[in-house]
């Protein structure tokens, strides 16, 4: 592995923590959220537990075909927008595209997801992880 390659790989584990830090956060209470963004947390771990919703190979959730009815979707539209906001920001910090943070992100998000919850990898399909 170069050097280059290494300091990618190193910055895609940083960049993990730092999409993934604001809901530590809320659990942990290390920072104070409104109580909306609270609530949208709670209703995306309810969804993705039942399996309703699922984290996507893009760093985004949806809902599983079939499975959602409008509040979920606004549920998702919301937390969508939220992330897309993070990715921005950190894309721009770090000079790169808001595809490749997605990309980082998604990865990163899929590989820590619970067993058994509801994945979509690049090809598109949704599965359950193992």
């Amino acid at each position: 592995m170069t050097m280059s390659r290494f300091h990618r790989h190193l910055s895609a584990g940083l960049l993990l923590r730092a999409v993934l830090a604001a809901p530590l956060a809320v659990t942990i209470g290390a920072v104070m959220l409104p109580a909306t963004a609270i609530a949208q947390q709670a209703d995306l771990d309810a969804l993705k537990a039942s399996g309703t919703v699922g984290e996507r190979f893009d760093g985004y959730v949806a809902v599983v075909k079939g499975q959602g009815d409008a509040a979920t979707q606004r549920v998702v539209d919301q937390i969508n927008l939220q992330r897309k906001d993070r990715y921005r920001e950190i894309a721009s910090k770090r000079g790169t595209s808001l595809s490749a943070v997605e990309q980082i992100a998604g990865a990163q998000i899929i590989e820590r997801a619970p067993s058994g919850s509801l994945v979509m990898p690049q090809n598109g399909n949704w599965v359950r992880k193992p």
